[in-house]
């Protein structure tokens, strides 16, 4: 009884020394509930309110000060529980903000998510080595990825891949065209993570020397060890089509989520030769092509002006059915007729990557034979490439390829 008397008259000592600290964190817990308040109702709202609670807490109260033993067993036990448990939630957040409720993983996907998330652990911690710096930042990065990835998929209906890492350029000088809120599953999702965080960085095993350190590297080293050999030499991958070729999160009958989904297209994002493949048989196919459409010396002498525009925002609205409308809303499209050849292109993307649709334009190479996930711009052209506009060139005219945005977008150089 006087031990535990003595404990809250020492805590209280220390709540009185930080009374900056108590304010911050009352200040955090009011402004997350009212926020809450004005995205979630009913049991959401109850639940946010209670985490944001949480938060401050995190924030506002300070440790206890503990026996040394005491306070090593306390912080392994409660990061036990914490690896147990929070990996878990945090990849279950991410899905739900992503409107993937799970119940079309598959088999093991939500254990190879949970697995990503723990390896992430483990690289930060092998780096930091301190286990409360450890948890706070996977929990930031996790949160990051999630937000990110929740306005990625609202625009496009496919989750962040690999090639999406590379393109990030591409991303900034669009992302401010387009408006953001917040849904009530989003907001949840980050009131978890940032409870999470805050709790990760209160979990703090402090053990010192060399032992320590051995600890703590052997760890890391044999999570990433895992995470190496999963990758490289698990039949996991070709089980139920693992492979990279349903692509799409929510498209795909049974979906990898998010954290898998990184990693399946970064597996299944490179070139491989084929295994009869040579250059000369390469040669061959290309002379036989080259014969069987080569034009007369009539046709090639022929240089009409050629205009070609692509405008991934315009469709005639009529390849829906017959609309019922009260005037033509394309007049001039639709009196062509003389010299006039129409047609439908179809494309294998929709709200995103139109690049690629750009990439088969002018090149004539089929997205088909690469990756879903594949960006050629940035992935596959590493050199100058033919297209539409060299071909031209080499036949006399003078031609221009021509893009309205800003340089940096898709690495086009190589090809246009």
């Amino acid at each position: 009884m006087n031990s535990g008397k003595e404990f809250l008259k020492v805590y209280g000592t220390q709540l009185k020394k930080n009374r900056f600290r108590l304010a911050a964190g009352g200040f955090a817990a009011i402004l997350l509930i009212i926020v809450s308040a004005g995205t979630v109702n009913g049991r959401n709202l109850i639940l946010c309110a209670l985490l944001g609670i949480g938060c401050g807490c995190c924030i506002g109260l300070p440790k206890p000060v503990l026996s040394m033993k005491t306070d090593i067993i306390l912080n392994l036990l409660m990061l036990g529980i914490y690896a147990f448990l929070v990996p878990r939630r945090i990849f279950w957040r991410t899905e739900f903000a992503l409107d993937n409720h799970m119940s079309g993983l598959f088999p093991g996907a939500a254990f190879f998510n949970i697995c990503i998330i723990l390896i992430l652990f483990f690289m930060i911690l092998f780096l930091a080595q301190r286990t409360s710096l450890a948890l706070g930042l996977t929990g930031i990065v996790c949160l990051f990825f999630t937000v990110v990835n929740h306005y990625v998929t609202a625009f496009r209906g496919a989750s962040i891949s690999l090639s999406d890492i590379r393109a990030v350029r591409t991303a900034v000088t669009v992302a401010g065209a387009y408006k953001y809120s917040i849904s009530a599953e989003l907001w949840k999702s980050i009131v978890y993570d940032l409870f999470f965080i805050l709790l990760g960085f209160r979990i703090d095993v402090r053990l010192k020397g060399v032992k320590y350190h051995a600890v703590i590297t052997t760890a890391a080293v044999m999570g990433l060890v895992v995470c190496f050999c999963l990758y490289h030499f698990s039949s996991y991958w070709e089980v139920d089509g693992i492979n990279g070729e349903n692509g799409n999160i929510r498209g795909g009958e049974k979906p990898y989520g998010a954290y898998l989904y990184l990693i399946v297209t970064g597996k299944a994002s490179g070139m491989q030769k084929p295994l009869d493949y040579s250059d000369s048989e390469v040669t061959k196919i290309a002379e036989k092509t080259k014969e069987q459409y080569q034009g007369s010396d009539q046709e090639t002498s022929l240089k009409p002006h050629i205009i070609f525009i692509m405008n991934e925002t315009w469709s005639d609205l009529q390849v829906l059915g017959n609309l019922e409308v009260t005037a033509d809303y394309l007049e001039f499209y639709h009196s062509l007729d003389k010299n006039t050849k129409k047609g439908y292109v179809y494309v294998d993307v929709l709200g995103g990557m139109t690049c690629n649709s750009e990439f088969e334009a002018l090149t004539g190479d089929a997205m088909s034979l690469l990756d879903i996930a594949a960006i050629p711009y940035e992935m596959q052209v590493d050199h100058l490439m033919e297209s539409l506009a060299t071909v031209l060139k080499k036949q006399g005219y003078y031609a221009l390829a021509m893009h309205p945005n800003v340089a940096v977008s898709w690495n086009r150089g190589p090809v246009i």
